[in-house]
């Protein structure tokens, strides 16, 4: 706990000088050549009442310090952007050292306006890091959180404007997520996906759009198992999803998407079963006032799991609001309804989760925050059940 307390005596510290209410403005940069440079830091105070994720007989609580430091460099000539990043992530745990972890993320942008009707865009980001015991079914009774490295490469083009009548855009998408170590138990989860795609956009009226999108996802598990009839082995699939809808900017108070298509999974071990659902995708943002907006999204999609995959349901709001040049909250809740696909699993499980946060913006470089979140996991399989409670200080500096 000593170090719980010192973050909150340091921003006690800096308060208490405080007079005025500062404005809430973008980080400061540093002139670096062609680009320009910002640096960013957090301090994170965390008390978690379940890191594992456990049953009410298994939690085991902890207060987590996490220091996140980063900084971002971007050159832009109107015509050609560039980004590179860097972000490290140092988590230390004071009842349960083992959970420990040091994070490294790299990314890099290259976005190209040809002309008014041509744009291209890559993308590539790299992780080496950790998922925390207890995100899946796999790491909760693990004696060390699971390691890994993933690597995404991204290429899209479009052909249109933004205001042209028509527009389509291509885009295709590769993962490689390797694991490292626990590997009794993650050998079977490194794979590689190759994700191809293209969305037409036709101008209905104003800045509305009228969307059509198909993608093809080949999902090839690296480590397949001896192939034996009438058993389950390769988890390797190809996911195909159609989508049809319409998308706005900027109508009225209200901005979003909305979607709705079919997806299909075909298992290349003729032992799983097929499937073919029908999946949607809603983002939508209210904004009533300017200085409050509501945020609500859904969907139904099918993810990448120990079994076949998880056929899920989720509905989330988020309420973001602006109380003063320097005083922000946020309020969010979701609920999810998942689905075991195996065929000897027969596992469903429902979760809640909400949560509060109220930043303050103590000088234009220096934030301070408070959070509260909940999470409750309910399932047919009561080892699966949990609740969680975590509860934060947040610390962020800039320039």
């Amino acid at each position: 706990m000593k170090t719980s307390y010192s973050v909150l005596a340091l921003c006690a510290a800096l308060s208490s000088g405080q007079a005025l209410a500062q404005s809430i403005t973008a980080p400061a940069t540093i002139e670096a050549g062609i680009f320009d440079l910002t640096p960013t830091l957090s301090l994170d105070t965390l008390y978690n009442d379940n890191i594992t994720k456990q049953p009410e007989s298994g939690k085991h609580s902890s207060v987590v310090t996490v220091l996140t430091p980063g900084v971002q460099a971007v050159a832009d000539n109107g015509e050609q952007r560039y980004t590179l990043g860097y972000e490290f992530a140092g988590g230390s745990y004071a009842s349960s050292s083992v959970d420990n972890y040091a994070d490294n993320r790299f990314n890099a942008g290259f976005d190209w306006t040809l002309n008014h009707r041509n744009k291209l865009s890559l993308s590539a980001d790299y992780f080496d890091g950790h998922e925390d015991r207890g995100v899946n079914d796999f790491s909760a009774g693990a004696v060390s959180p699971d390691e890994l490295t993933e690597e995404k490469l991204g290429l899209s083009y479009t052909y249109g404007g933004e205001t042209s009548k028509g527009r389509l855009v291509g885009t295709i998408e590769s993962l490689d997520k390797q694991y490292t170590n626990n590997r009794e138990v993650t050998t079977s989860r490194d794979r590689e996906d190759l994700k191809a795609g293209a969305t037409f956009y036709w101008r209905l009226a104003g800045a509305t759009d009228l969307l059509l999108e198909a993608t093809q996802t080949d999902i090839d598990y690296v480590s397949d198992p001896a192939v034996v009839a009438g058993e389950l082995d390769t988890l390797d699939s190809e996911l195909n999803e159609l989508f049809v809808g319409v998308t706005w900017l900027a109508t009225g108070k209200t901005t979003g998407t909305v979607k709705v298509g079919q997806t299909e999974r075909d298992y290349a071990d003729t032992d799983r079963e097929n499937s073919s659902n029908t999946s949607w995708d809603v983002n939508v943002i209210w904004s009533p006032k300017t200085h409050s907006s509501f945020t609500f999204t859904a969907a139904r999609k099918a993810t990448e799991s120990s079994g076949n995959y998880i056929d899920g349901d989720s509905y989330g709001v988020e309420w973001n609001h602006q109380w003063s040049n320097a005083l922000t909250s946020k309020m969010h809740y979701t609920l999810a309804d998942e689905d075991q696909t195996d065929l000897d699993v027969g596992r469903t499980d429902d979760l809640n989760t909400y949560g509060v946060r109220v930043d303050y913006a103590m000088r234009r470089w220096l934030s301070v925050g408070v959070s509260f979140d909940y999470s409750d996991r309910d399932s047919n399989r009561n080892d699966f059940d949990y609740e969680n409670k975590i509860t934060a200080l947040h610390l962020s500096a800039s320039l």
